[in-house]
This record gives C-alpha cells, structure tokens and sequence, in this order.
C-alpha cells in the first residue's frame, strides 16, 4: 500500500504497473535503507538544518540535514554491496 500511495496510485492500478520481481527488489531494499520519511532522526535534522541555514557564515555552504543525522549505529566499514550480492539476494527470494 505505502508504494502505492508514494507514486499517487489506488493499489490496483500499482499491481497493474509494476511487475512482481521489481516489487520484491524494492522491498529488498527498503528492508535494508528505510525511506527517509520514516525516520524521526530524519525529520529533526530537516528541522534542525532549516533553523541553522539562515544564521550560518556569509559564502558558507548551507547544512545538508543528512549531514546533520548521528551515524552511532553505522558499522566503521560496512560491506560493499555489488550486483552479484543483490542477484543472491534475488535468487533466495525466489527460492531458486
């Protein structure tokens, strides 16, 4: 339903539209990286970077809010993800 509702669709008309496999690679991926409007820490870093733009240095940049969200639960090295791990991905789903 959410992926619906994002591309202005009824549920019907996004099962007419995308295919089951592209689906399942979506929500792969979105099992992995939720989508920033889910996020609270998201939320507040726009918030926060929309009040500290206006008082930032004349010729400095303005504050990205990704920049502004704590990385606390990052590993310092996250494995590489190639097209072979996202085809592995995609085979074990498949069952194949």
């Amino acid at each position: 339903m959410w992926l619906a509702l994002r591309r202005g669709e009824t549920v019907a008309e996004c099962k007419a539209r995308v295919p089951e496999a592209e689906f399942r690679l979506f929500w792969e991926y979105f099992r992995h990286v939720p989508l920033p409007e889910d996020r609270i820490d998201f939320w507040a870093a726009r918030l926060l970077a929309a009040a500290q733009n206006p008082w930032r240095a004349l010729g400095s940049p303005p504050k990205d809010p990704q920049d502004l969200i704590p990385k606390w639960w990052d590993d310092p090295a996250p494995p590489a993800r190639t097209l072979a791990d996202w085809r592995e991905a995609l085979r074990a789903m498949a069952g194949a």
